[in-house]
């Protein structure tokens, strides 16, 4: 939300103050921004707006997915892995019951904002994408993407630094210090 803000005030548009909220102040600069750029306005900043909004040379929503793939993967799998474990916990469907912001809005349940919308596409992903993967992690089909940390869990194992179990749990103290010194023999080996 600052980076529209800072966008609609490097545009000329007042948001009344970048504080990251989407307050009525954006919403009038939003509306004013589209009305002048020929676009439907609807006070949302949803993918044709961001999209016109980012053609600014140093727009501060210009996105380049290349740059932030590893995230966007790190991000869709533990995104994956919540949302089936809060499906498995509450007895959710995820085919029916995952709605993003921007369709909850549409059925007057959320707030009217695209989030995912416009960042899920750029990396070739849909919500309903999204939804079926929760739904084959719950059944256990698959496996979403391989976490962010995969190679230095498999690194680590191989060079008989940590053993590789729970590896998004909270190292203890003494696990690290267990670690770092098997790290320091190594290097100490030359290995």
């Amino acid at each position: 939300m600052t980076r529209l803000q800072l966008e609609l005030q490097a545009r000329g548009y007042d948001p009344k103050g970048v504080d990251g909220s989407f307050g009525p102040g954006c919403e009038a600069a939003v509306k004013a921004y589209q009305a002048d750029a020929g676009l439907t306005v609807d006070g949302s900043c949803g993918p044709a707006t961001r999209a016109a909004l980012a053609t600014r040379s140093g727009s501060y929503l210009a996105y380049n997915p290349q740059e932030v793939e590893d995230y966007f993967q790190a991000v869709w799998t533990r995104a994956v892995a919540l949302c089936a474990k809060l499906c498995r916990d509450y007895g959710l469907d995820p085919v029916t019951d995952i709605l993003c912001h921007a369709e909850g809005c549409r059925v007057g349940i959320a707030s009217n904002h695209a989030d995912v919308e416009h960042w899920f596409p750029q990396h070739g992903k849909s919500m309903d994408d999204f939804r079926q993967e929760v739904k084959e992690k719950m059944e256990g089909k698959t496996e979403t993407t391989a976490p962010w940390y995969a190679d230095a869990q498999k690194w680590a194992m191989e060079m008989g630094i940590a053993d590789g179990t729970r590896p998004t749990d909270p190292c203890t103290r003494a696990e690290e210090w267990t670690m770092l010194q098997r790290l320091y023999r190594l290097i100490k080996e030359g290995k």
